[in-house]
């Protein structure tokens, strides 16, 4: 395997020819082309003299105009929420990303609660676009969440993308977390009724991921604070940056894994 990582140099221009060696076979070559975070043009395939050497490939030319990232302020949306979704828009409705509408941070970034219009509210999860990780997040959850539809998932709405700032904007839920809700629980008195209703919500969230849904998707994040709340506390499971798409193999296995893990968690989290 050859290893070629020009990665946050903020190199422009287009891409090099990377030379193969002759003597090597077309079975014994792999490349891992890394090139994040610069502002390359051109082809992959035009980075190698003898393509038909090359048995495998790596790239990651995340954030290039390689990849054709939006240097617009272009919001891209997959549902209609009955009011125009512009960047500015964006933008003013939470307060240039400020505190005070800050609603959540975790790993990725931080997640923000935004007033589109009168009783249209959104919420708005921006990543630090210097984070490499969260890039591979980002695009994660768009992959796999801007198709899917069912009552107990996060909708993604839409999302921007650019060299300078990306953001999801998803449907917004008052209740907050399960996380919240967990420990906020020895203040209130909980119906058992809505915890085991809870419970259901995120049992067919899961069965809709695992075996309803084309291609299958195994969430890997399952934990009290990426499930959300509304008023009723109906459950919605959310944050799908670690997600994997599933073909046929072993997904059986991997799925008995995810339950096991769950139900342990949601047990002791209520005892």
């Amino acid at each position: 395997m050859l290893v070629h990582n020009f990665g946050r140099n903020n190199f422009s221009g287009s891409l090099p020819r990377l030379p193969i060696a002759s003597t090597r076979t077309e079975d014994q070559i792999v490349y891992a082309f890394l090139a994040g975070g610069n502002k390359l043009t051109g082809s992959i395939r035009s980075l190698f003299g003898n393509c038909n050497k090359v048995h495998g490939m790596i790239a990651n030319v995340s954030m290039n105009r390689l990849a054709q990232v939006s240097e617009s302020r272009e919001i891209t949306t997959f549902v209609d929420i009955g009011v125009p979704l512009t960047y500015e828009k964006i933008v003013q409705a939470t307060g240039k990303f400020s505190v005070g509408n800050c609603i959540g941070n975790g790993g990725f970034g931080a997640t923000y609660k935004a007033e589109i219009a009168p009783e249209t509210l959104v919420a708005v999860k921006r990543l630090a676009v210097s984070r490499f990780q969260g890039d591979q997040q980002f695009y994660a959850e768009v992959k796999t969440l801007k198709t899917m539809r069912h009552p107990n998932l996060v909708t993604l709405i839409g999302y921007h993308a650019s060299e300078t700032e990306m953001f999801l904007i998803y449907n917004y839920f008052s209740g907050g977390n399960l996380e919240n809700f967990i420990k906020e629980r020895s203040a209130r008195a909980v119906d058992w009724k809505i915890i085991h209703n809870i419970a259901l919500d995120i049992a067919h969230a899961l069965v809709y991921l695992h075996d309803q849904c084309t291609p299958k998707v195994l969430h890997r994040d399952v934990k009290p604070s990426n499930i959300l709340l509304d008023d009723d506390c109906n459950a919605h499971v959310s944050d799908f940056g670690f997600s994997r798409l599933l073909g046929t193999s072993k997904t059986h296995a991997t799925k008995v894994w995810v339950w096991l893990e769950h139900s342990d968690m949601l047990h002791q989290s209520m005892l």
